[in-house]
């Protein structure tokens, strides 16, 4: 599977991204996290914002700079094929 990349997917269509650096929410919107914390990812460039993520994190929603995040890859039965040369692995 040349230039593709497989991303493991909630039931509900969601994924998960690992933190890759501490962020401080510094609007009301936005989600704080931890490096570490494994974060599900709603949706990319939330309502038309590019490169802010709408996730989730221990029942908290809010936007996350994408650039803070890794999305986690792997296999199973939930796996999804993206061309998306934004997808980290």
């Amino acid at each position: 599977m040349t230039g593709k990349v497989l991303i493991y997917l909630h039931p509900q269509g969601m994924f998960l991204a690992k933190a890759l650096y501490d962020n401080i929410a510094e609007t009301p919107d936005e989600l704080a996290f931890r490096r570490g914390d494994v974060l599900t990812v709603v949706e990319q460039d939330a309502s038309g914002l590019e490169g802010w993520w709408l996730c989730s994190l221990r029942g908290k929603h809010g936007i996350a700079p994408g650039n803070r995040l890794k999305i986690l890859s792997g296999m199973g039965d939930n796996a999804k094929v993206s061309s998306n040369p934004d997808v980290c692995t």
